[in-house]
This record gives structure tokens, C-alpha cells and sequence, in this order.
């Protein structure tokens, strides 16, 4: 029986001689290995779906996809398949392959849902998870993704806290709550929000929106500290595209003159500065008078260096490098 008969997902080598497929044919053009004794049609395109599904023929009963994995599973920008996790019940004969990271923990069937045809972690399973195991910049862009998209909110963020009550992830779940935010439009607004945060300065206003002359809508500050009119934004490549971005970056003079009638967009002056050093991971901070207190804290404070000039000045915030990630804590 021709291949493209078979139902579009990997199959195993005794499901392929019941469709009259040898294991020679299967080495041969026209399929390829996506597991362990598995191989699928080349014609199908090789995407974390296929992937995934090729997993789960192998997953004993009451296993599901869990961390990063069920949160892609879910709608949230991370990587499904670097490693692929899967949480498994402490009885259950499974053991990790390579690509596979399996954990055995009780997992309650109230915490598991069908996402894309695959069981997986509810949502608030998963941000617990993810909370215990990833840095805490990780985890609070996680619940970010997950509160902007109107997965959940933040009272069933706490609800889950109190539950846990005085289990080892629940103060780390506490933590991610309380830095989170759901206005934030991008990954990049959560790690830039929390730069500053981190570094002892106040939480900005998150997605505010700039009002100019005559009442007009000029656009809307990824982070903004109005008592400053200080406005913060990203800027990078890949910011611009990312998913959940509703508006373009707002025009720097725009802005810069409605905080101050006597800014000077030093882009347009034709100084020669290398301004996007910092790449997809780097962020300008606008700010109408560089020797207001203000402009000095952040210096001091958040390690911004000064791109040069004085009224209307632009500043520069670089995101240092993350540093070397441990292996993850057994579980909560």
C-alpha cells in the first residue's frame, strides 16, 4: 500500500507491515526516522507537531507534555522541543531518550488538558512549573505571554499559590506573581521591565499611552514613569515582529517633544553612533533631560551609559549576558 494511504503522522515499523511496508522500504526515499522504531512520510513537513505526536506513541497511559513543552502546547512563545518535556506518574515504566526529558511526579487529571490532539499540563500547572524551574526572568515572561493572551489572570495565578501553601514552588510562584504584568506585549517588554525592576528602580506604567497635541494618540510607551516623563521603550529587530506587538514602536521625536518642547533627535544630526550594538537584546531609554534626577538614577542604578549630547539626550540600556543555567531542581 502506497504511503500517502497511511494517516498523516508517524507510525512504527510493526504498524508499517500491517500496511504492507518492509523495513527496507522504510530506509529507502520517501520516509524518514522521527523516533525510536518510527519513521513518517517525507513529504510531511518536519514541525514540532510531528515531532511531538511521535512522542506520544510512545507515552504510557497518565503521561503528559509539561513545562516548556505544554506551554507551546498552549499558545506561548517557547521552545517545544529543546528538550521535549514530558511529566510522568513515579510508577510508570519510562525512561528519558535523547531530546526527552521525562520527570515522574503525581500528576492530578485535573491538571491535564488536550491542547493540539496532545494531553499536556493545564496552564496554571504549567506557569507553576515553569516558576520552580526557569530563572525568574524566564518564568515571569511566561506568565506574562499567558496573562496577555487571556489563558488565565492573576487572581488564578494567587488561587494556585494558596493552594500549594507550603509546598518548595510556592514562594517562587509568589515571586513571579508579583513581578508580573499583564499589559506586556512582548518577552522583550517583560526582560526589559524587569532590568530595571531588578536593579531597585520603581515599577513603570506598563503599554501607556501618549497623548499629544489636541488630544491626538500618538502611541503607546512600553514602560513610561509619568512623575519622570520618563519613557522607556525597546527597540530591536526582532521586537518589532514578535507575536503580541499590536502597534510599531512610537516615533522617538513624536515622543521626545511631548516630553519636552526643546528635544532634538540626535538620530537626525548626522552623529555617527552605533546605536544598535546592542541588537535584538538592547534598548533605548529616552529620556527630555538628561540632568534630571531621574537620568541619573537610571545611570547609577541601572547601568545605562550616555549616548552623548544633553537636552533631549538618548541613553542606552544594555541586558547583560544570562549567566550559565544549572540543571533544573527535581521538581516541586
Amino acid at each position: 500500500m502506497a504511503s500517502t494511504t497511511l494517516r498523516p503522522e508517524p507510525i512504527s515499523v510493526a504498524e508499517a507491515a500491517r500496511y504492507g511496508i518492509d523495513w527496507d522500504q522504510l530506509q529507502r526515499t520517501g520516509w524518514r526516522r522521527v523516533g525510536p522504531g518510527q519513521y513518517a512520510p517525507s513529504a510531511l513537513p518536519d514541525t514540532p507537531e510531528l515531532r511531538l505526536t511521535a512522542v506520544r506513541l510512545r507515552l504510557p497511559a497518565g503521561a503528559a507534555f509539561a513545562g516548556r513543552t505544554a506551554a507551546w502546547l498552549h499558545g506561548l512563545d517557547l521552545p517545544p522541543c529543546d528538550p521535549i518535556e514530558v511529566v510522568a506518574p513515579p510508577a510508570v515504566g519510562i525512561s528519558g531518550r535523547v531530546g526527552v526529558l521525562v520527570r515522574r511526579q503525581a500528576i492530578d487529571e485535573g491538571d491535564v488538558v488536550i491542547r493540539r490532539g496532545l494531553r499536556a499540563t493545564s496552564i496554571l500547572r504549567t506557569l507553576t512549573d515553569l516558576a520552580w524551574r526557569l530563572p525568574l526572568v524566564d518564568g515571569v515572561a511566561a506568565a506574562d505571554m499567558a496573562l496577555h493572551a487571556g489563558l488565565l489572570t492573576l487572581d488564578d495565578l494567587r488561587d494556585r499559590a494558596i493552594a500549594l501553601n507550603q509546598r518548595k514552588a510556592v514562594k517562587r510562584l509568589r515571586r513571579v506573581i508579583e513581578l508580573a504584568e499583564p499589559a506586556t506585549e512582548s518577552p522583550m517588554e517583560t526582560r526589559l521591565r524587569l532590568i530595571l525592576m531588578l536593579a531597585g528602580l520603581p515599577r513603570p506604567e506598563v503599554q501607556w499611552p501618549l497623548i499629544g497635541d489636541g488630544g491626538r494618540f500618538l502611541a503607546r510607551a512600553d514602560l513610561f514613569y509619568p512623575e519622570k516623563r520618563l519613557v522607556v521603550e525597546f527597540d530591536g529587530s526582532t521586537h518589532k515582529a514578535e507575536p503580541g506587538r499590536r502597534q510599531p514602536p512610537p516615533e522617538p521625536a513624536d515622543i521626545g517633544r511631548l516630553l519636552n518642547p526643546s528635544f532634538h533627535d540626535q538620530r537626525r544630526a548626522g552623529q555617527s553612533r552605533k546605536r544598535d550594538q546592542a541588537g535584538a537584546t538592547g534598548a533605548r531609554l529616552r529620556h527630555a533631560n538628561a540632568g534630571s534626577a531621574g537620568g541619573s538614577a537610571i545611570r547609577g542604578r541601572a547601568d545605562v551609559g550616555s549616548a552623548g549630547g544633553s537636552e533631549g539626550q538618548w541613553f542606552e540600556v544594555r541586558a547583560r549576558p544570562p549567566s550559565p543555567r544549572t540543571s533544573p531542581p527535581a521538581g516541586p
